[in-house]
C-alpha cells in the first residue's frame, strides 16, 4: 500500500487529493521513464519518496478527473516543470510525508505544508507578510501565528505554480495522520 491515508478536498469546485505515506515507502518504477530518472536523481531517500508518492497520487487525480490513468498521457519535463499533452493541467506539492496532487481542465497551482513548520518563524514572517498582516501575526498565539504564516506561504506558492496573473486562491486547514496541514489552490 502506497498511502497510509488519502483524502479528497473540494476547494472552489476543484478536487485536491491529499495523502500521507509511511517512512518506509518503497520507491518503484513509474510512467514515464523520464520521471523515474527524476525520482532517482533526488539527493536523499526522503525526497525520492516524496517525488514517487506525489506522482502516484497524480495518477489518482487523473483517474478522478477523466477516468484514465497517467499512462494514457504524454509527459515531458520543461523549464516550467512537468507537463502533459491534451487538455489536462496538473500541479503537485509535498511536505514531509504528505503529498498533494490536483488535475484539472484549466490551469491550477497547489501547495501543501505542515503548519508546524511555521512556528516561530519571525524572519520568514517579515519577508512574506504585508506590514498589516505582520502586525496581526505578532499579536497571535504561536499556533494561530503559524497558521497565518502557513496560509500566506501556501497561497504564494500556489499562485506561483498557477503561472498567470490574478488567480483565485482558496485555502483550508485539515488534519491528516495527526498533522495539521495548510493547503492552498490557485485557479
Amino acid at each position: 500500500m502506497i498511502f497510509s491515508e488519502i483524502r479528497q478536498l473540494d476547494l472552489d469546485g476543484t478536487t485536491v487529493h491529499i495523502a500521507a505515506f509511511d517512512d518506509d515507502l518503497q520507491v518503484d518504477e513509474v510512467y514515464p521513464a523520464q520521471r523515474n530518472d527524476y525520482i532517482l536523481s533526488a539527493a536523499d531517500m526522503q525526497l525520492r519518496r516524496q517525488r514517487y508518492a506525489v506522482w502516484r497520487l497524480l495518477d489518482v487525480a487523473f483517474q478522478s478527473l477523466c477516468g484514465k490513468g497517467i499512462d494514457c498521457f504524454d509527459f515531458e519535463r520543461t523549464s516550467k516543470g512537468w507537463q502533459c499533452g491534451g487538455d489536462v493541467h496538473f500541479s503537485l506539492s509535498h511536505s514531509g510525508n504528505v503529498v498533494a496532487a490536483v488535475a484539472s481542465h484549466t490551469h491550477v497551482g497547489v501547495d501543501v505544508e505542515q503548519t508546524s513548520r511555521f512556528l516561530g518563524k519571525a524572519a520568514l514572517a517579515k519577508r512574506v507578510l504585508s506590514p498589516e498582516k505582520l502586525c496581526v501575526w505578532q499579536q497571535l498565539p504561536p499556533q494561530q501565528a503559524a497558521k497565518l504564516l502557513a496560509e500566506a506561504w501556501t497561497q504564494g506558492e500556489a499562485q506561483f505554480k498557477f503561472g498567470c496573473p490574478n488567480p483565485r486562491t482558496s485555502t483550508c486547514h485539515l488534519r491528516l495522520q495527526g498533522q495539521e496541514l495548510t493547503v492552498s489552490l490557485s485557479k
